[in-house]
């Protein structure tokens, strides 16, 4: 295994982390919104119930982010993957 196909599969692997991770948190944050509101009780209509517990502009990025960054793991992770099928120059 030579280092640039290791650096690729370590790169990759790390992207792929980070999103998984990234939209994860998102994730929990939302429900977690929601559930806080849920036990409170408190009457608020559907639209300030639903701004409130809703996606935000930065989870929205974070989001976006989170597929670029996994698109980009996978696109490292697979050329990792065919190098070892080349012959070392």
């Amino acid at each position: 295994m030579n280092g640039k196909m290791r650096l690729s599969l370590i790169l990759g692997s790390g992207c792929l982390l980070t999103s998984v991770v990234a939209v994860g948190v998102t994730a929990v944050s939302l429900f977690a919104r929601y559930m806080e509101l849920e036990d409170l009780g408190h009457v608020l209509d559907e639209e300030t119930f639903g701004r409130i517990i809703g996606m935000t502009a930065a989870d929205r990025f974070i989001v976006v982010s989170g597929a670029v960054l996994f698109a980009t793991g996978a696109v490292l992770i697979i050329t990792g993957l065919l190098r070892r099928n080349a012959r070392p120059l």
